[in-house]
């Protein structure tokens, strides 16, 4: 039977502050762990939460678990009704699952959009797009209308590359690997001639490329499989400064 700190109190401020975080979710549930003697330490031991179709800085996500645990809060000021406020950075383990509709709809975000952006630009020019035909340098300066598909255990790019006046098509065919946790490589990736074409041209500059994801990141699997992306790990979770 739960606590009345953690029924009356603790729960309706913890899903204040979950729900703060995401921009819009259909659906949320949490599990809190500990006593009140625990709790009233300022130490949460543990929370589970579960959520489906959520949006968090524009990512889209199709589902997330977490699981938390030591969590350090303001617990005297969440007892006077202010806002839950996380006082130190707690480790969160995940497993996250983005459909196929989920990526394209975050590609609209300024945060993957940004990244892409920065990421396949300088890699593109970098590569040859038709074996008989140099493009690159500064010729090439953007591109537009990416889609992502999920196919197989593999990750199809379609865009449209701005090459002087021109506008020419693309395709990227990839597999993704999280090396030692913190860094993301791109697994044989090849130039497609088209979208649907069985062999393509190996990309050297993308071969070589890995994406750091940061310290706070220790991504353990990840995988394509039946049009969704699994992504498993634990991150930190670093407190938002207070306002002066």
């Amino acid at each position: 039977m739960p606590s009345r700190l953690i029924s009356k109190v603790l729960s309706p401020a913890i899903w204040l502050w979950l729900r703060s975080q995401v921009e819009s979710i259909a659906h949320l549930a949490f599990q809190i762990a500990g006593s009140d003697r625990q709790i009233l330490t300022g130490c949460i031991p543990g929370v589970e939460v579960t959520a489906q179709q959520a949006v968090y800085r524009g990512i889209h996500i199709a589902q997330v678990a977490l699981t938390a645990g030591e969590i350090r809060i303001n617990l005297s000021q969440v007892l006077q009704g202010k806002p839950l406020r996380l006082l130190a950075a707690i480790p969160i383990e995940a497993e996250v699952q983005l459909s196929q509709a989920d990526l394209n709809a975050s590609l609209k975000s300024s945060l993957l959009g940004q990244a892409l952006q920065e990421t396949l630009l300088p890699l593109l020019r970098s590569s040859l797009l038709d074996p008989h035909t140099e493009l690159w340098g500064d010729r090439l300066t953007d591109f537009h209308s990416p889609e992502l598909v999920l196919q197989g255990d593999r990750l199809i790019v379609t865009l449209q590359l701005m090459v002087a006046d021109q506008s020419i098509p693309f395709t990227l065919r990839t597999g993704l690997v999280a090396i030692e946790g913190s860094r993301l490589r791109f697994d044989r990736p090849e130039w497609l001639p088209s979208p649907n074409a069985e062999q393509g041209t190996p990309l050297e500059a993308f071969e070589q490329y890995e994406a750091d994801l940061g310290t706070e990141v220790n991504l353990r699997q990840l995988r394509v499989e039946n049009g969704h992306l699994f992504c498993q790990g634990r991150l930190n979770v670093i407190p938002e400064p207070i306002q002066s």
